[in-house]
């Protein structure tokens, strides 16, 4: 596996997420029918494209952050109310802190804006600040939202854009938390970026409801960046016959 990493990285606007939603907000929605695409990071590269794409989202908690797969398997698991570090608080800046999701250990303006970066060592807020009311108003909301769309009869698609190849080692612990929160409907795109060798979808042998796309650097000149590997998993959920090269477990999806 070749990497072709970009100078500087991709990244989005230094704006809060209320102005980036409205940002890249389309002009028209596209139909998907019972198809829900739910962005799970690493980064909020992933919401701007299923924006820019003009598919039917709504607001949801991972749309933004910059959070690690231990971190998303913690509030899959445990939901957004556990503590994420052992007593909650102590030693750190946030001592009151009663919901594990709020909760963080470092804080620092972003210089050259008016953002407020965030961090604990499972997730970092850069375009919310957990510390105003409003912020976690709007983030209750939806906490709610989230933890009741395996309730619609949608087949939900829920993409990720991995920090680390090495995520793919726990592709399927992250597949099955998805689909005991949110029941059999729940499918995963997996997208490796910056690749430079071996491109394009790919599935592990016996394993149906996991796509792992292995995605060129070139698709971050796009605004929608992993608009590919999106209508690659909507085509596959369409039952669509498609190119894809078949590996014998994860770890040979990841040295591919």
């Amino acid at each position: 596996m070749q990497l072709a990493v970009p100078e500087p990285l991709p990244q989005l606007p230094a704006l809060p997420s209320a102005e980036l939603q409205r940002y890249f907000a389309p002009k028209t929605l596209a139909h998907i029918g019972r198809v829900r695409v739910v962005p799970l990071g690493f980064s909020g590269l992933v919401k701007e494209t299923v924006l820019a794409m003009g598919l039917p989202t709504e607001e949801l908690p991972f749309d933004w952050l910059q959070i690690s797969d231990a971190g998303l398997l913690h509030f899959l698991r445990k939901g957004f109310e556990a503590p994420i570090r052992e007593g909650l608080g102590a030693g750190g800046q946030r001592p009151m802190e009663k919901r594990g999701f709020f909760d963080f250990a470092t804080r620092r303006e972003v210089p050259g804006t008016s953002l407020m970066m965030c961090r604990s060592h499972l997730h970092s807020f850069w375009h919310d600040d957990p510390a105003d009311p409003k912020v976690r108003s709007k983030f209750e909301q939806q906490f709610e939202r989230f933890n009741v769309l395996g309730k619609s009869g949608d087949t939900l698609l829920f993409v990720r854009a991995v920090a680390t190849t090495y995520e793919l080692g726990r592709a399927w612990e992250l597949s099955q938390a998805l689909s005991k929160k949110f029941g059999q409907q729940a499918v995963l795109v997996i997208i490796c970026d910056f690749q430079s060798s071996s491109t394009g979808p790919m599935m592990v042998e016996n394993v149906d409801d996991i796509m792992v796309y292995f995605l060129e650097a070139e698709a971050h000149k796009d605004q929608a960046p992993y608009r590919k590997p999106i209508l690659m998993g909507l085509h596959w959920l369409s039952g669509k016959e498609l190119p894809m090269s078949i590996a014998a477990d994860f770890k040979a999806c990841a040295n591919h």
